[in-house]
C-alpha cells in the first residue's frame, strides 16, 4: 500500500476514535503530519492514488490541477523574486506564499541538506482529497528542488491540518 494512502487511512482511524462531530463531518483539530519524502517513489504513489480514486481520479485531478499549478508557480516566483531583489539564496526564510483556499500557506526551507515544504491547510477531507493534496505537495517540493538545484539530499513535507475531517453524510464524492 502507498505510504500516502496509509497516512490518510491512519488519520481517518484517528478521527473515528477521537474526533468530534461538526455539522456533516467528524473532525480533529490542528493535526500535524511529518512525511519524509527521501525514499518515496512518487510514480508508484501516484499509481496507487489513481487506483484509490478509480474512475473519479481524472475528474478530481482536473478540478484541482490549476490549484496545484498556482501553488507551484507562486512558490517558484517567490524564490525568483527574493533571489533577484534581495540577493538571498535558497536558505532564506522568505519563501512563503498564502492563499484563501484549503491550502492556506506553503513555505519552502532548505536546511543542512534537507528541503522542507511547510504547509498549513485550513481544512482537509482526509478521504476525498488529502491523498491527492499530499502527493501534489510532495511533487511540488521535488520540482522546486530540481528547478533551483537545491542540492538537498533529504525532503520533508510538514503539514498542519486545521480541520482534518471526513463526511458522515453528503460531502464530496
Amino acid at each position: 500500500m502507498s505510504r500516502i494512502l496509509g497516512i490518510c487511512g491512519s488519520l481517518k482511524e484517528e478521527i473515528e476514535r477521537y474526533g468530534h462531530i461538526q455539522g456533516t463531518t467528524k473532525e480533529i483539530i490542528g493535526h500535524p503530519l511529518d512525511i519524509r519524502l527521501t525514499d518515496l517513489d512518487l510514480h508508484s504513489e501516484l499509481e496507487d492514488i489513481k487506483s484509490y480514486y478509480g474512475e473519479a481520479y481524472e475528474r478530481r485531478a482536473t478540478e484541482e490541477r490549476f490549484h496545484y499549478a498556482k501553488i507551484l508557480y507562486s512558490l517558484l516566483h517567490k524564490v525568483e523574486e527574493i533571489s533577484y531583489f534581495f540577493h538571498q539564496g535558497l536558505d532564506s526564510r522568505k519563501f512563503i506564499i498564502f492563499s484563501d483556499d484549503c491550502i492556506s500557506s506553503v513555505q519552502y526551507l532548505l536546511r543542512q541538506g534537507t528541503s522542507y515544504l511547510i504547509v498549513h491547510m485550513r481544512s482537509s477531507d482526509v478521504i476525498g482529497l488529502l491523498p491527492m493534496d499530499l502527493w501534489n505537495l510532495a511533487n511540488i517540493l521535488k520540482q522546486v528542488d530540481m528547478i533551483h538545484k537545491s542540492g538537498a539530499t533529504n525532503r520533508r513535507l510538514l503539514v498542519t491540518l486545521g480541520s482534518a475531517h471526513y463526511y458522515l453524510t453528503g460531502g464530496r464524492v
